[in-house]
Formats: structure tokens, C-alpha cells, sequence
């Protein structure tokens, strides 16, 4: 058939008889000799590249192909094998090498070339069969990739080698406050608090290729600042990136201050726990012998001279002061062993009631109660939840001028019940408010600074959340979230 006809058609009408015709035993001798020496001889120069028993199978009919000048065989050869497009390349151009080395009639070597050239052309139309698939694929994988970048929290950036940005995944610009439009115009340099440090980064990543683990501060949206944990990758290839992910680490460095502090306040509470059982039966004693001796005093002598008076007042106030201080201490060390019951949270507070009535009314405080409708049913430690309420109470008492409202109340949402004690004090200042749950910082003159943060444990060992909101003049509203019990839930959860 002439060259020029040779097409995918014709090749599938080639009966397959005709195309695997039986050899003579000397022309299959001849064929694998030849075979043999053009294997050999591209093994012997170590260009013969994996997979190597693919290879073979594609030269065991492709070099009798050659050999007999048989185009149709040779870009059968061609369209039927399953290597990659530039490997069979690289294999066509072998093999019609080695078989011109070989010594051929001039007609010979005319039939050979054609089959070469035909091969050749069989390249061209399989990698165009194969296109149209092959660009299908490489579509739905990046839309793959571009899907996996939307989803995941952290922030990715692809990097031009100048510096600047080409691309950010969704959650990097919701971080950075970027806009896709802003991009080219934004220099990772510019990302980092220390741009001497992210300078140096970059070129790390394309000076070695590969950075895992490293630790820097990533200016975010709104002028924070944000610790973050990076990967860095360089992209090699015709346009050269570096690839950027980004974490943040600020629930991570929390919790990292969290479990020291949660160490050294239970190594302090072991050792608190047991001093104040051995301190508190002195302070007792000491405050029953001063009522004893103002009482003796008013006996011989009528009314107490005032000067004697006040010392005894404020021996008095300093004693009850480390009863509380030791009281906190106490509560401390049991945080680790709550004994939890199923409670109504409306009981607990109006059995709470009479007590919260006495201490606003020494303080000439206008109390309100309210309380939603029927039980509100909790898992929860009774002392633990009375310390809470008497720890915010305390302080909502501390904050009010005589003459102001507190107001207690309970409200049932869906999932959880919400307890409320509102204030109509001055509020917290600015910036003691970040400060307000850590242990033993106190903005009262004469606070142990262990109230709120025992407050927040408690109601942390209950699944809860607290939170204080405060105005400067009309107050301060202290929220605590405790989970909510369903009768169908099993009894034995937070046991």
C-alpha cells in the first residue's frame, strides 16, 4: 500500500492472518538476531529507560516491522503499545537507528525508512487521540485541587519568584483581607510582621526547596496579628512558584498556656489544699477569740474605747479575708473531683436566693430575681455551681454604688440554659478585660484575683462557657452557659 494511504481505517481492516502471517525458521531466526543485537546494543549504553519488559514487548514488534519495511505493522506497533508519548519516541528513533547500522540493498533501505516514517506519523495521530481525554483529566483534577483549596482552613499562596503573590486560596485572603484583584500587587514580604524574616524565608524555600514547621507572625485583617505555623515548597518547571501554606497557631499557643498553667496552679493546689486545712482551724480560732474579747471588753468596761474597737474591726476583716482566700484555695484543689448529679439550675438558684438577698442588702442593693418557667435540668457539682454564683454575685456586688440594681436570671434555650447576672455598676476598665479570667489578677484593691478564675474552671468542668460583657458606666452582664439535660439522654454521660 502507498505511504501516503496509510490511515487508521485501513489499519483496522488489515486482516489479522495477513498481519501475523507465520515466519519461516529462518526468518525468525534472522528477525530474533537482529532483535537481540538491538536490545543489546541500547542496554550496553545504558540509555535503556524503565519500564524495561514494555520496552521489550513494543521492540518485538516493531523491529521486524522496520526489518521487513512493513509501514502498517510498524504504526500498528505504534498505536496498539500503552507507553507514555515521549518514551515511544525516544524508543521509534532507536530503533530505526539501529536498524539502519545494519548493512541493507538500496531497496531495502527505502521500505525501512517508509515503515520508520509511518511510525513516526502514528506518534502524531495517537498523541491526538489521546488529547482530547488527557486535557479532560487534567481539567477535573485542578478543579479537584481548586475544590480541596476552597475547603481547607488553612491559608495556601502561590508565590511568583519576584515575590509577589499570583494566587490565595479562600481562607488566606479571608485572613489577610484580600481581594483577588489585589493580589499581584501584594509582596509576601509585605505579609509577615518581620519583613527581614519573610525575606529570608522565601529565599530558604527556593534555596533549599523545602521548608516544614516554621514559626512567624503573619499580619492579618484589621492590623492583628496572627501566629502561624508554614510549609514552603519551590515549584520548578517553566513558570518557576513557590507554594506557601500557612496555620494558625492561637487556639494551639492557648492551649500550650493553658497546660502550663494548668500544671503550675495544680501543683500549687495540692500543696494549698493541705496547708489550708492546717491554716484554717487557727483562723477560726482567732476570730472566735476576738468576739470573745470585744465581748469581755463591752462587759468590764461598758462601750468599747473606738480606737480598741476598730483594731478588733479590722483584725476581724483580715481574718475573714484569708477564710475566703483559703476558701478559694480549697475549691482549687477539688476542681479535679466534682461529684456531678442531675440538678435543677431554678432550685439551685432560689435556694441560693436568701443569701444573694443578704449580701446586696448590706450594701443597700435592689436585687431582682428572674427565672424561667419550669425545671431546668443540669448535670452539674451543687458546691461548685453555688461557688460560681457566689463568686459573680460578689463581684457584680463590689462593682454596684449603693442604690443600684443587680438582676439574677435564667433563661432555657434550645440545647443549653443561660444564667445572667447584670449589674448597674461602673463597668471594667479597657484594659484590665483581657485580663479578667487569669489567675490572680484582681482589680480590687484587696481581691486574691482566684474568684474568676475558679468560675471559669467550674463551669469548664461542667462542658459550659462563661463571659463577661462590660460598659463603662452602665454595667457589666456576666453569661454563663451550662449544657442542658433531655430525658433521653443516658443518665451516665458525666459520670
Amino acid at each position: 500500500m502507498p505511504e501516503a494511504q496509510v490511515k487508521k481505517s485501513d489499519l483496522k481492516a488489515v486482516p489479522a492472518a495477513q498481519a501475523e502471517a507465520p515466519l519461516s525458521p529462518s526468518r525468525r531466526r534472522r528477525l530474533g538476531q537482529a532483535l537481540a543485537r538491538c536490545l543489546a546494543d541500547l542496554e550496553m549504553l545504558g540509555e535503556m529507560g524503565p519500564p524495561f519488559d514494555r520496552s521489550t514487548e513494543f521492540f518485538e514488534d516493531f523491529i521486524p516491522a522496520l526489518i521487513d519495511g512493513d509501514p502498517e505493522r510498524a504504526r500498528r506497533s505504534v498505536l496498539q503499545s500503552d507507553l507514555g508519548t515521549v518514551d515511544l519516541l525516544d524508543l521509534v528513533l532507536r530503533g530505526r537507528r539501529a536498524v539502519r547500522a545494519r548493512r541493507l540493498r538500496p531497496r531495502d533501505r527505502v521500505d525501512r525508512e517508509r515503515a520508520g516514517e509511518a511510525a513516526l506519523r502514528a506518534l502524531t495521530d495517537r498523541d491526538e487521540t489521546r488529547r482530547p481525554a488527557e486535557s479532560k483529566r487534567h481539567k477535573q483534577v485542578a478543579a479537584l485541587y481548586r475544590k480541596l483549596l476552597g475547603l481547607t482552613a488553612d491559608g495556601v499562596l502561590s508565590i511568583r519568584p519576584d515575590g509577589h503573590l499570583l494566587h490565595a486560596n479562600a481562607a488566606a485572603r479571608e485572613v489577610l483581607g484580600l481581594r483577588l484583584s489585589q493580589l499581584k500587587d501584594t509582596a509576601f514580604d509585605q505579609l509577615l510582621l518581620d519583613s527581614k524574616q519573610a525575606k529570608e524565608l522565601r529565599q530558604k524555600i527556593q534555596r533549599e526547596g523545602r521548608v516544614r514547621g516554621y514559626e512567624a507572625d503573619l499580619r492579618a485583617q484589621g492590623g492583628k496579628t496572627l501566629p502561624v505555623r508554614i510549609w514552603g515548597a519551590a515549584v520548578e518547571g517553566p513558570e518557576p512558584r513557590l507554594l506557601v501554606l500557612f496555620r494558625d497557631l492561637t487556639e494551639i499557643r492557648h492551649i500550650r498556656l493553658r497546660l502550663l498553667e494548668t500544671e503550675k496552679l495544680g501543683a500549687m493546689a495540692k500543696i494549698a489544699g493541705s496547708v489550708a486545712h492546717e491554716i484554717r482551724n487557727p483562723l477560726n480560732a482567732l476570730l472566735l477569740n476576738t468576739d470573745l474579747l470585744e465581748e469581755e471588753l463591752q462587759e468590764k468596761r461598758g462601750a468599747v474605747a473606738e480606737p480598741i474597737q476598730e483594731i478588733l474591726g479590722v483584725m476581724r476583716e483580715e481574718i475573714e479575708r484569708l477564710n475566703e482566700i483559703i476558701k478559694n484555695y480549697l475549691s482549687l484543689s477539688k476542681l479535679g473531683n466534682p461529684n456531678f448529679e442531675k440538678l435543677d439550675l431554678n432550685q439551685i438558684v432560689t435556694e441560693f436566693v436568701e443569701e444573694a438577698e443578704e449580701m446586696t442588702a448590706q450594701n443597700n442593693l435592689n436585687l431582682q430575681v428572674r427565672l424561667c418557667r419550669g425545671k431546668v435540668p443540669v448535670y452539674a457539682d451543687r458546691n461548685m455551681l453555688r461557688r460560681v454564683l457566689v463568686n459573680l454575685l460578689q463581684n457584680a456586688v463590689d462593682a454596684t454604688p449603693a442604690g443600684g440594681r443587680i438582676v439574677l436570671g435564667t433563661r432555657r434555650l434550645t440545647d443549653k440554659v443561660k444564667l445572667t447576672i447584670l449589674d448597674s455598676g461602673g463597668g471594667i476598665p479597657e484594659e484590665a478585660r483581657r485580663h479578667l479570667f487569669q489567675p490572680f489578677f484582681s482589680t480590687k484593691e484587696r481581691g486574691t484575683g482566684l474568684g474568676l478564675y475558679l468560675t471559669r474552671e467550674i463551669v469548664m468542668a461542667h462542658e459550659g462557657e462563661v463571659s463577661l460583657d462590660s460598659v463603662d458606666g452602665k454595667g457589666t452582664r456576666a453569661t454563663t452557659y451550662l449544657p442542658l439535660v433531655h430525658e433521653r439522654a443516658r443518665k451516665g454521660k458525666h459520670r
